[in-house]
């Protein structure tokens, strides 16, 4: 198999006189370079990656303004730690809920009156946690919304966003507004 030079250079030992197996020795006996991540903490989290979420449910309806989007974000980023879903499950699940909201404020209200709905909750067997952003504007054809964007695109990222940093995406659009439904899981 031909060496590729890059990668045989990135794998080579800082100290030219060390061998590698002293150099992986070295390696694998040095102290962790993230202190906070003791062995008790490791094992505590593939524990908990095998436990059930908790029961959770919460509804909530906001207006539909750019300044009710940061409080709605950590709403549910906070019920879903509660839950029990891992937090860089629930910060990925975070940004994604932000992406629905934002479409929901910009494209899906028709005014400050109407209000937002947002639903979450989770599955505990199945270790999901849902978040449904539910609007009340026209509608779109979900199709066209679904096209990836162009390089110089201002917007036209988020379902794409989304679907990249949860497990599922549902849209559900009618004349009566629309629905995102993410699913994310522990």
């Amino acid at each position: 198999m031909p060496a590729i030079p890059w990668l045989s250079q990135n794998l080579q030992p800082t100290n030219p006189s060390m061998s590698v197996e002293e150099w992986s020795a070295g390696v694998r006996d040095r102290e962790p370079t993230n202190p906070s991540m003791s062995v008790q903490h490791a094992t505590e989290s593939i524990c908990r990656a095998n436990t059930p979420l908790k029961q959770f449910f919460d509804e909530f309806k906001m207006a539909p303004t750019r300044g009710n989007a940061p409080g709605a974000r950590n709403r549910i980023r906070e019920g879903a730690a509660a839950a029990g879903l891992p937090l860089p499950a629930a910060l990925d699940l975070e940004v994604a809920v932000g992406e629905a909201i934002s479409n929901a404020i910009l494209y899906g209200s028709p005014d400050e009156t109407t209000p937002v709905v947002i639903r979450c909750y989770s599955v505990p067997d199945l270790r999901k946690f849902v978040v449904e952003v539910i609007d009340h504007g026209g509608g779109f054809e979900v199709s066209t919304a679904r096209r990836a964007a162009h390089f110089d695109d201002v917007g036209g990222r988020g379902i794409s966003i989304m679907q990249a940093l949860v497990d599922d995406v549902k849209l559900v659009s009618s004349p009566a507004g629309v629905t995102v439904t993410l699913v994310k899981g522990a």
